[in-house]
């Protein structure tokens, strides 16, 4: 598996990941492209030979940064492949002067709750209600 800044051409891959992944927000297009083309913003890319099988998106200004998209496609989950986007996108952020990285994931998502714990991210608040009827659960990881 190799990970690597996503381009312009990943954008259809990316969508249709995020599409199989109920619980990613569902950007568009255009939105990723934005991303791609500001310097605040990061995606990547996970791949397994030629096929993109995860990314991970957010962005940031100076020492704060924000995890805002993660997806994994179904046939690499459990192989570290979150961890890996996870910690690489950690790194980026520390790397452009990031000293805090925050996030926030549904209440019953637990799956990804571990990742981020493993991650040492810690739970930093909640917002009630903010998924309809699940709380949202916000984290924060320090990168000093």
């Amino acid at each position: 598996m190799t990970l690597r800044l996503a381009l312009v051409s990943d954008i259809p891959k990316i969508m249709s990941l995020q599409q199989q992944a109920e619980s990613a927000a569902q950007w568009t297009a255009r939105e990723y492209e934005r991303m791609l083309n500001e310097k605040s913003g990061v995606v990547l890319v996970a791949e397994m030979g030629d096929k993109v099988c995860g990314f991970v998106a957010g962005a940031g200004i100076g020492a704060e940064w924000e995890l805002e998209n993660i997806v994994i496609e179904s046939s690499a989950r459990r192989k570290g492949t979150g961890r890996r986007l996870v910690q690489s996108f950690l790194d980026h952020a520390k790397h452009e002067g990031g000293t805090r990285v925050f996030l926030q994931v549904r209440e019953d998502n637990s799956a990804a709750r571990g990742l981020y714990e493993c991650a040492e991210f810690r739970v930093n608040g909640r917002r009630p209600g903010y998924y309809g009827s699940t709380d949202a659960v916000l984290y924060v990881c320090d990168l000093t």
